[in-house]
């Protein structure tokens, strides 16, 4: 009973000292597209391969999958059929209508199933009717397309951001928080040109992780019209700027010490303030918020950024522009054609330059017809290359494949590897497990990586630019 009264006494305590409110009710919606493009699938077997994914601060009540999809005008309602699978769990079957034209399946997903980043998979077998019986013959027949209109709707409640400083960029960054235009940069009225740079550094840092590619970050002076409605809001502002309603929450104490960051929430809205004496501190606070590893790990409610404060970021975040496919490994089983997708999300002011390349390790079983296996492999959907199975290489292969510079790959690369697996002979079983293929998990996509202006400037204001480059203080971290 003590415990439990404890409990209540501190819950009430940061909701007066924080503003924290209870979880609202599951009355928010949001509706989230698939991944992948268009995919048209051809094969008595197919597998489609897309993502999702759901933020960690939603407390979701219900979770539907809104299934867009057309089957060949020839396939059999009785035989074929597709399954839903999820992390690698499948969940639900159905069969499609043996109708033409655009289908659409809704489906319940099991919340247990929920992760943040979501694998989500269809398979199954679309198979075409000839003179009254269904074909199990592979022909151009048996095809299956996805349409992009597909999506995740979620109903969920708003569990709100706790004083962390990772908790307020979880939601500030959030993809509903962006969309429903609720983040927003505050800068002092007539802004200075520190307080400036410093909010552009910050509004870069989040323009790297945001996946809202059509909506924005407003910079604004503190108070105005234009952040009125947005309850989410980072402050810059010098220590003698700071809005006179912000200042007596920021301890000079700290401040003697170097600049700070600090979480307040009031009045319904929830601010992260970055302030300093002076302006190369200002600015390193701004290095500091700008970096996504470094934010994400801060679990206080205020930060004190010195001179000797790393800000930039580690080989964890960057990764020198590799970026591991499968961390376990892919194991590919049954003959035909069997295919595995690995999804790569790059910074949203980054796209591939000449150089870029898809490295494959992988291993494939030795009783195939090698004159008619084959290994391709596309980035969003288009074709990069192929190469021949080869039963001297059957323990051990490799593969490397240059991706045009030319090919516009956004800030979402999708990844998928296919094997034809042929046998020799005239066919084989339906579930023959014989043929194989495994991806390694020293299998990478290498991505050499030029500035996106156009996205990464779009939400900035112009005046503050000089040549598409910042031109702050002097920094020491390194570039």
């Amino acid at each position: 009973m003590s415990k439990g009264i404890t409990a209540w006494v501190l819950g009430w305590l940061l909701v007066l000292a924080f503003g924290i409110t209870a979880v609202h009710a599951a009355d928010l919606t949001y509706t989230q597209p698939l991944q992948n493009v268009t995919q048209s699938l051809t094969g008595q077997g197919i597998t489609s391969d897309t993502y999702f994914v759901k933020e960690d601060y939603w407390d979701v009540q219900q979770a539907k999958l809104i299934f867009h999809y057309q089957v060949s005008q020839l396939a059999d309602q009785r035989t074929s059929d597709i399954t839903v699978v999820l992390n690698g769990v499948k969940f639900a079957s159905f069969r499609p209508k043996n109708a033409a034209g655009l289908q659409t399946e809704t489906i319940q997903i099991p919340l247990r199933l929920l992760a943040g980043s979501n694998h989500l998979q269809f398979m199954g077998q679309v198979l075409t009717t000839a003179a009254g019986t269904a074909q199990r013959v592979q022909t151009p027949a048996n095809w299956l397309t996805v349409y992009p209109e597909s999506n995740v709707n979620f109903v969920y409640a708003l569990k709100p951001p706790e004083p962390a400083i990772r908790s307020f960029y979880a939601h500030f960054s959030g993809m509903d928080t962006i969309s429903n235009g609720l983040s927003g940069i505050a800068v002092p009225q007539g802004p200075r040109n520190a307080e400036l740079t410093a909010a552009t550094y910050a509004l870069a840092g989040y323009s790297r992780v945001m996946t809202n590619e059509q909506d924005q970050v407003p910079i604004a002076p503190f108070g105005t019209a234009d952040l009125a409605k947005r309850v989410y809001q980072v402050v810059i502002a010098r220590a003698d700027r700071l809005p006179a309603s912000l200042r007596g929450s920021i301890s000079q104490t700290e401040l003697a010490k170097g600049a700070v960051i600090r979480t307040v929430y009031r009045g319904g809205t929830y601010y992260l303030v970055l302030t300093a004496r002076t302006d190369a501190l200002l600015i390193k606070a701004a290095r500091f918020a700008a970096n996504q590893e470094l934010m994400t790990q801060t679990r206080a409610a205020e930060k004190t950024i010195t001179a000797a404060t790393p800000t930039y970021s580690s080989s964890l975040q960057d990764n020198n522009g590799h970026y591991q496919l499968t961390a376990a490994g892919t194991q590919l089983t049954g003959a035909g054609r069997q295919s595995a997708a690995y999804f790569v999300r790059l910074p949203m002011d980054q796209t591939n330059a000449a150089g870029s390349q898809v490295r494959l390790t992988f291993r494939y079983a030795q009783n195939l017809d090698f004159a008619r296996s084959l290994v391709t492999v596309y980035i969003n959907d288009t074709p990069i290359g192929s190469q021949h199975l080869r039963r001297t290489a059957a323990n051990q292969a490799t593969l490397a494949l240059n991706i045009p510079a030319k090919l516009a790959v956004g800030d979402a690369i999708t990844v998928r590897v296919a094997f034809d697996l042929a046998l020799a002979g005239s066919g084989s079983q339906d579930n023959d497990q014989t043929p194989w293929a495994y991806v390694a998990p020293q299998s990478e996509l290498f991505v050499r990586t030029k500035p996106v202006t156009d996205q990464l400037f779009s939400n900035y204001p112009s005046l503050f630019l000089k040549n598409n480059r910042f031109n702050p203080a002097p920094d020491n971290d390194p570039q």
